[in-house]
């Protein structure tokens, strides 16, 4: 199988050799049969990232089919670099990650064989915050309540629209999904790239569908920079612009007026959020919690939620001691890299 695995850097300086090395392990472990390619689209980082990715694909270099750095004269945004590095991706299978998070220890390329025309692989998310991996209870729940339902394109696309269950880093789709207009769709915004993409690509293919599956792909870093979750910043800010100007566009399309009020709800929780208005009435988080009350009722009653939950403790145990394996590898690689230099 022709492979490509994709990262997007900012600054990444931290943490883009454990990402690095982590792809290595995949490459080296699951990789005997397959085509690897890496392509590492840099949007002018400013803190020595450039330097570290060259030298570590030039030590690396054998391992793989080809290696690819793009780099950016000026910062364009996340949605821009995202774009860039998904036009100069030229096989089917493929996976992007941000350069703070890492590949998992399962196999990634027999996951994404497993990718249909016209298919949304969600795989389940495992977070980690330093040395420390987790699972959120929410994820549990909402992970099995809809691997366990059929889904339907319409259904589907309102819940991207609305109350959006999964961690978008965990998403996959095979290249000819990424269809003509989704690029200039996407370039609207400055760094809300991955919604919008998948946003882009529901609502133009009625065909499409989400399939949720219950293993790990990727890490998740939970860390004080991230755009979504991170502490105030000038990109937090951008993002939270991108992500009310999206809402907005979404309540303009949407012609069904159940979730076209739902969206309103959501426009009015992140024009509080942009101006820093805090309140403790929120009809929105109101509307998620009912339907998260639901899943919970639904799935609990389940007979295999159990079992299912115990695997998925496994996998942390895991992903905990491959978390340890990357880290010392990339601790090993940066001594190396100090000693050349």
């Amino acid at each position: 199988m022709d492979f490509t695995f994709g990262v997007c850097t900012y600054n990444s300086k931290k943490f883009i050799v454990q990402t690095l090395e982590s792809i290595k392990y995949q490459t080296v472990a699951y990789g005997e049969k397959n085509r690897v390619t890496l392509i590492v689209s840099d949007d002018c980082s400013n803190d020595g990232t450039v330097i570290i990715v060259k030298h570590w694909m030039e030590y690396n270099k054998e391992l793989f089919v080809e290696c690819v750095l793009l780099e950016e004269d000026r910062n364009r945004g996340l949605a821009y670099n995202y774009t860039k590095l998904l036009d100069h991706i030229y096989t089917e299978h493929f996976k992007i990650i941000d350069g703070d998070d890492m590949c998992s220890s399962v196999n990634i390329f027999e996951q994404c064989k497993e990718i249909q025309r016209d298919e949304l692989n969600i795989f389940f998310p495992i977070r980690f915050n330093g040395d420390k991996v987790y699972i959120e209870e929410s994820d549990y729940i909402s992970l099995f309540y809809y691997h366990m339902i059929k889904h339907k394109h319409k259904e589907d696309l309102h819940m991207l629209e609305t109350i959006k269950s999964f961690a978008t880093v965990e998403v996959c789709f095979l290249k000819q999904a990424y269809c003509e207009g989704t690029r200039e769709f996407v370039r609207q915004f400055t760094h809300f790239q991955d919604d919008t993409s998948l946003y882009y690509m529901f609502k133009h293919n009625s065909d499409m569908i989400m399939n949720f599956v219950l293993e790990p792909m990727i890490l998740y870093r939970i860390h004080d920079k991230a755009l979504s979750h991170g502490e105030e910043s000038s990109a937090n800010i951008k993002f939270l612009d991108d992500l009310h100007k999206f809402r907005k566009y979404t309540f303009a399309n949407e012609k069904n007026l159940y979730i076209k009020m739902i969206i309103f709800f959501q426009i009015i929780d992140t024009f509080r959020m942009k101006h820093r208005f805090a309140t403790k009435l929120s009809i929105y988080k109101k509307v998620i919690k009912h339907y998260e009350k639901k899943r919970k009722n639904l799935v609990e009653k389940n007979k295999d939620f159990l079992k299912y939950k115990s695997k998925m403790e496994k996998y942390m145990d895991i992903e905990s001691e491959h978390l340890r394996l990357i880290e010392e590898n990339a601790k090993k690689y940066l001594e190396r890299m100090s000693d050349i230099s």
